[in-house]
């Protein structure tokens, strides 16, 4: 992936910075000119330790105040696959930072209901959420370390995000003892004060007792909490002790003003009419200015897994300055949005697979199937699949549905370039022949030359994703004949 854009520095801005580092200028009379401090972003997503790696951004963490599961942390604690939220100042190259304040949150916390090791993807049960693991999810303390040790009872702490349909994505699985206490996050419904309780998705939460943070804090339907306590095997009831409300507690991460917001998520109650969706609880304004990197506006869908980057409004909404699509995995892998639109040449029910252009499309328990494989005729049905890569570079399909439209495309990576047969390779083994009549478009929709195409790609390597690209023609006999090649990142 590229450089990031919390906040864009311009030239002049960029310079002053240098002449801070250096001791800044005069201000005429030999003192020193004082400069505008650098504005605090708050970046939001699953980190990797090294300092703090969240979105691409290295933030050295060494003065940061930590706090983990409302308790003073060190940087030591800081593990891969922790959920955070960072509060800091972004560098101008705009990879690199300081942090002021990192938090760590989880999901939940407490003993595991059921698992279903053979799932596909694997999953498990821990107060009524459904939990997904992957390749990328981090597992940490267990005996063995991975799905194979987790069993009923086995107290977990489990970090991530929720997808469209409120399931947990695990970032981080840690096994816990008895000493920690029950955690459980969502948004308040069916609050009746008279009973003092309220529902966190399926779960019954009761707080009669329960100290509510910060002190004044009041409960409402549609408020973001944090309920600490324990759950009920029997009566399926969490007794709560303590009750966090998440958007008051969270004050503190805010951008100051001219500071940016970018947080990570998947895409949920999308409205393209708006132009607006939901990460987490986070509204993301859509403009006719925001950039979209690894996808497009059209790529927008509920289950779409982006980062979102750009300012606050005055009511709290995300205006977004860019939107970058990620593998809709556990993983963080700028993968891009793999669209193919054909005919299934085979379908396998019992495997749950589809075979387009020569590539195997996987269906799993997280596929938004919107024409059953039963109903598919092979050679026949034309489908529109939207699709992630995983870590091993298989397609795994997101959406899959039937199409009428006639037009054979793939968007994908470029693995393998050939700029004087005017070849590319996409999802390593799909030919698309670009010579002939064939229109280019850069991805701002602008026409542009053969020649300018092909030297803006890089294919995919060791250190390069690879150049996201839609091709669309006619498929036949292993080869995609196009006639119209855009860029898409």
């Amino acid at each position: 992936m590229g450089m990031r854009a919390i906040f864009r520095v311009g030239t002049a801005l960029a310079t002053v910075l240098v002449l801070a580092r250096c001791g800044g200028g005069t201000d005429g009379t030999g003192g020193t000119t004082p400069l505008p401090p650098i504005a605090q972003s708050v970046v939001i997503g699953v980190m990797t330790k090294g300092s703090v790696i969240v979105n691409g951004i290295r933030f050295d963490d060494s003065n940061a105040t930590i706090r983990i599961d409302n308790r003073s942390g060190t940087s030591a604690e800081l593990a891969n696959g922790m959920f955070v939220k960072v509060l800091g100042r972004i560098n101008a190259d705009n990879v690199s930072g300081t942090a002021d304040r990192v938090e760590v949150e989880n999901e939940v916390r407490g003993a595991v209901q059921t698992v279903n090791a053979g799932g596909n993807p694997p999953s498990f049960t821990v107060a009524g959420l459904t939990i997904y693991v992957d390749a990328s999810t981090v597992f940490a303390n267990l005996n063995p370390n991975g799905i194979a040790g987790l069993a009923s009872g086995t107290r977990v702490e489990v970090q991530g995000l929720r997808d469209a349909s409120g399931n947990v994505r695990a970032s981080r699985v840690e096994g816990k003892d008895a000493t920690f206490d029950d955690e459980l996050k969502g948004t308040v419904s069916d609050l009746n004060t008279t009973a003092q309780t309220f529902k966190l998705g399926s779960v019954t939460v009761s707080y009669a007792g329960a100290t509510l943070s910060p002190a004044g804090a009041t409960l409402a339907d549609g408020v973001p909490v944090e309920v600490h306590g324990s759950l009920s095997a029997t009566t399926g009831v969490f007794n709560a002790t303590k009750v966090d409300r998440e958007d008051q507690e969270d004050a503190v991460f805010q951008p100051s003003p001219g500071g940016k917001l970018e947080l990570e998520g998947f895409v949920s109650g999308f409205n393209a009419t708006a132009g607006t969706f939901q990460l987490g609880t986070r509204t993301v304004q859509v403009t006719a200015t925001t950039r979209f990197e690894d996808g497009s506006s059209a790529d927008l869908a509920d289950g779409a897994k982006v980062e979102a980057e750009g300012t606050l409004a005055a009511n709290g909404t995300l205006v977004a300055s860019k939107i970058d699509f990620k593998s809709g995995t556990g993983g963080s892998g700028p993968s891009g949005v793999v669209k193919l639109t054909g005919i299934a040449t085979a379908v396998n029910t019992s495997a749950r697979t589809v075979t387009m252009f020569g590539k195997t499309v996987q269906i799993d328990d997280l596929t938004d199937l919107r024409t059953p494989l039963a109903g598919l005729v092979p050679g026949t049905t034309r489908l529109e699949v939207r699709a992630a890569l995983d870590a091993g570079g298989n397609v795994i399909a997101q959406r899959v549905e039937s199409t009428s439209d006639t037009r054979d495309t793939v968007q994908a990576r470029v693995t393998a370039k050939n700029d004087t047969a005017f070849t590319l390779t996409l999802l390593d083994t799909i030919t698309a022949a670009l010579g002939g009549s064939v229109e280019f478009r850069d991805a701002s929709e602008a026409t542009i030359t053969r020649a300018q195409f092909f030297a803006a790609i890089t294919p995919r390597s060791n250190t390069a994703a690879g150049t996201l690209v839609k091709v669309r023609g006619t498929f036949n006999g292993g080869t995609l004949t196009a006639d119209r090649a855009e860029l898409e990142n």
